[in-house]
């Protein structure tokens, strides 16, 4: 009570006191103002994250491009006789074959009665032969004793040419009608797999009509549309890395390049074997497939795959920043090997990047930092 009078009678150290008691009331309700702050951040994270440091990483230069699975070389089989009908369909589209394998066969009735009369006229022939090589050597042994004018005699030995070129004739009749009789079967001229089947049972073909093709060995290549200011990069033997629309990896080889540059598109062909063998059913002429060519090895700054985000056809990645607020910041992607991705511009090897979960995040989001994940 004493003290409240003096400082009463004191004015002076009235105002003093009540100073100091404002400054302590304000300090306190800021200290518990942060407080609050601090935990409503934490409350506020969206996410628990790891993060990864950039590393550079030797990764191999490629070219990327795109083109159509072709067959290595497709043969066309094809009637070589006309207005026959066929009767005998033995193969179908996905056959393997082998070569000299029957594939069809076209009726050979007709064929096979004018063989038949055709083997009677050489008969015939052999015959009229025979009569006229008698006569003309009884006129060669009677010509001395001048009992045949030398007329008669001349007249004998052309009867015996005649008979031996009628003779001649019949048999080489005989003999296109052979072939065509052994041509009413439509035999595979390669090893390979059916890629195509117009041949149909009861169809009158016509010669040179198609029937079947078939892609040799079953040999596909990849022909891949190259521009001409790329052209350069590539040589035979070049490494390429194919990409079926599934998403199969498979291995190929530059075999030839294209002399010739498309006058319209700019761009060269270039022919690549495939050379994995158990490309059946995940490869297939006609498909469109995307490859990259192994052109050289030289350093880039990477980061795994799962680090980078996609939005309207550009790349982010997201920084975390000292306060755990994370920073969306766009970026250029090159490469990808294995599970890297090459960033060409946009970060530093010293900046903090968000490795999972980018999908669920946004500019300015806090996050719940649970360490530096392994590169």
């Amino acid at each position: 009570m004493k003290l409240f009078a003096w400082i009463g009678r004191s004015p002076r150290l009235l105002l003093i006191g009540a100073l100091v008691l404002m400054l302590s009331v304000s300090s306190v309700y800021v200290s518990s103002s942060d407080i609050t702050d601090n935990k409503s951040a934490i409350n506020r994270a969206v996410l628990t994250v790891s993060t990864v440091f950039p590393k550079k990483h030797i990764l191999p230069s490629v070219l990327a491009t795109t083109g159509n699975v072709s067959p290595f070389q497709e043969v066309v089989v094809a009637s070589e006789i006309g207005n026959v009908r066929l009767v005998d369909v033995l193969v179908d589209v996905g056959d393997v074959v082998k070569k000299g394998q029957l594939l069809a066969r076209l009726s050979s009735e007709y064929i096979a009665a004018e063989l038949a009369h055709l083997e009677a006229n050489v008969s015939e022939a052999q015959v009229e032969l025979d009569v006229a090589r008698l006569e003309a050597d009884r006129a060669r042994k009677v010509r001395a004793k001048g009992h045949y004018s030398e007329q008669k005699v001349a007249e004998k030995l052309a009867a015996e040419q005649i008979a031996d070129a009628r003779l001649a004739a019949a048999v080489a009749r005989h003999y296109r009608e052979q072939v065509r009789l052994e041509l009413t079967k439509i035999l595979s001229p390669v090893e390979g797999v059916v890629s195509s089947r117009s041949a149909n049972e009861g169809s009158v073909a016509q010669g040179g009509q198609e029937l079947f093709r078939i892609i040799r060995d079953g040999r596909l290549e990849w022909r891949a549309e190259v521009s001409s200011k790329d052209i350069t990069k590539i040589y035979p033997e070049t490494e390429v890395d194919l990409f079926t629309p599934a998403d199969h990896r498979l291995k190929g080889r530059v075999r030839s390049i294209s002399p010739t540059v498309d006058p319209e598109t700019r761009n060269c062909i270039v022919y690549v074997d495939v050379l994995d063998s158990g490309h059946d059913g995940v490869l297939r002429a006609g498909m469109y497939v995307r490859g990259n060519f192994k052109l050289s090895s030289n350093p880039g700054l990477v980061l795994p795959r799962s680090s980078i985000s996609f939005n309207d056809g550009l790349s982010y990645v997201f920084l975390l920043e000292k306060n755990k607020i994370v920073n969306r910041k766009e970026v250029v992607i090159g490469r990808e090997f294995q599970e890297y991705v090459e960033v060409v511009s946009g970060i530093d090897v010293e900046d903090p990047v968000v490795s999972s979960g980018v999908g669920f995040l946004s500019d300015g989001d806090f996050v719940r930092e649970v360490g530096v994940a392994l590169p």
